[in-house]
């Protein structure tokens, strides 16, 4: 949004999977819930849709370039420990094995800046992209600048209708949309 308010079809991954990682602990523990979590290589395959869109959001984080670019040894003066040192496995690759590592580390605020970040850089990466476009993603792109540089005046004569900002929302969540005709 303009004004710092998230759009929930960008952020909704990264929640999607830190709600997975904070609840992972318990439903190790819960006998009836366990059996279907306790073997994370068998997410991508599983029957149940939860663990294979878990699977599916875990891999595209950790591939996104942001997250090869995090530094892997925990930084001394940090309070918590970097989030490839957390995920990466012995072998140096991130593993679902130890996602349930990041319970209660706000890891949705650290996947949603990954995801971010990747996003910008495609966009940023667009051949057809103007330059003062590109100046205005950079400075948009830079917290807090993003509510500064996105917040505009919009005269009455170009505001948004109701039934028009509806199909806008409609439209970002995926929604059915409806007719905009009076």
């Amino acid at each position: 949004g303009g004004i710092g308010f998230d759009d929930p079809a960008r952020v909704s991954p990264a929640a999607y999977l830190a709600s997975i990682a904070s609840t992972l602990p318990i439903h190790k523990r819960d006998p009836a819930v366990a059996a279907f979590v306790a073997d994370p290589s068998t997410w991508a395959t599983s029957p149940c849709v939860i663990l294979r869109d878990a699977y599916l959001v875990f891999r595209r984080v950790t591939t996104t370039a942001a997250y090869s670019a995090l530094p892997l040894a925990n930084c001394p003066i940090a309070a918590r420990p970097t989030l490839r040192a957390t995920l990466n496995d012995a072998s140096g690759s991130p593993s679902l094995h130890r996602l349930h590592l990041l319970a209660g580390m706000r890891s949705q605020s650290r996947f949603s800046r990954l995801l971010a970040t990747e996003e910008l850089n495609t966009a940023l990466a667009h051949p057809s992209l103007h330059p003062l476009a590109i100046a205005r993603l950079r400075h948009a792109a830079v917290p807090p600048s993003h509510l500064l540089f996105t917040m505009c005046s919009v005269s009455d004569a170009h505001a948004l209708s109701d039934a028009e900002t509806t199909y806008l929302y409609l439209y970002r969540l995926r929604g059915p949309l409806p007719s905009l005709a009076p």
